[in-house]
């Protein structure tokens, strides 16, 4: 990819789409194995963790939530895990170098979970029964956030030079008109052309409504130091509370839980 000046640059490794490339490569190594050596229990494997349609309408509200993430793990063959490896490198890094890694983790992640629900919703109304795997719509969210990003960036396509929104085009394009066949025929298609869709316009409004900015991680560690200030807060009310009833009605005014209350109170100011 080269930004305005002429050239091909290869984009440096990022820590996430590293270590998404090492999952990837390394469940698919497993898989391979596991179909020479246990071809049952390989497609055992994919019925738990792979997006499992029929299992998710069968007795709800009981469903395998899990599989909105696992799904993305699991590949069919050496070409789809290494087609979607080199896409995640090249667009991935792009958009991890510009939000950050953990923002592009929580990305990543919930694209994941968009693209697998769109395929339920979807999949539903054919009644397909094979599972769907593949890290594809997250891996298409990347690219159309990248191209979001970066829209004028020019990128090699099959040796054409083409500008990054257009690639974006082709992308969608590519998944569009055989979902729309797919929908008009009711005849389900080996590839999951909804879950790549649903990667596609959550990559798109992600970058578009700024929400792919939020860094969720940082969110959560605040409420949990709230929460845990709050905490300390309350104990500390409490113990003058407490100390406050032992000068005036005596230790014996104490319940053994209050008792105890002191005495955890005792050992936590000393440790501190």
């Amino acid at each position: 990819m080269a930004g305005g000046g002429g050239g091909i640059a290869f984009p440096p490794l990022t820590p996430v789409v590293k270590f998404l490339l090492l999952v990837l490569g390394g469940v698919f190594l497993g898989q391979w194995i596991l179909t020479l050596a246990a071809p049952e229990v390989e497609d055992g494997i994919v019925q738990v963790l792979g997006l499992n349609h029929p299992v998710w309408f069968a007795e709800p509200p009981f469903v395998p939530l899990w599989q909105l993430l696992t799904y993305g793990i699991l590949h069919a063959d050496f070409f789809h895990v290494l087609w979607n490896c080199l896409i995640l490198y090249f667009f991935g890094t792009m958009v991890e170098s510009t939000v950050g890694s953990r923002r592009f983790a929580w990305f990543i992640g919930i694209a994941t979970v968009v693209g697998g629900i769109a395929s339920l919703v979807f999949m539903k109304l054919l009644g397909t029964p094979v599972p769907t795997i593949g890290a594809s719509g997250a891996v298409v969210a990347a690219t159309i956030a990248a191209a979001t990003f970066h829209p004028k960036s020019t990128v090699i396509f099959i040796f054409i030079p083409l500008p990054l929104w257009v690639l974006a085009v082709i992308v969608v394009a590519r998944d569009f008109f055989p979902a729309v066949e797919v929908l008009a025929t009711g005849r389900p298609t080996m590839v999951d052309h909804f879950a790549h869709l649903g990667g596609a316009a959550f990559g798109f409004l992600a970058v578009k409504r700024g929400f792919i900015w939020r860094d969720w991680g940082a969110e959560v560690e605040k409420k949990v130091e709230q929460r845990k200030a709050q905490s300390l807060a309350n104990d500390e009310q409490k113990l003058d509370d407490l100390l406050d009833q032992v000068a005036k009605q005596g230790i014996q005014s104490l319940s053994d839980r209050e008792r105890e209350f002191l005495k955890r109170m005792s050992d936590r100011k000393r440790g501190s």
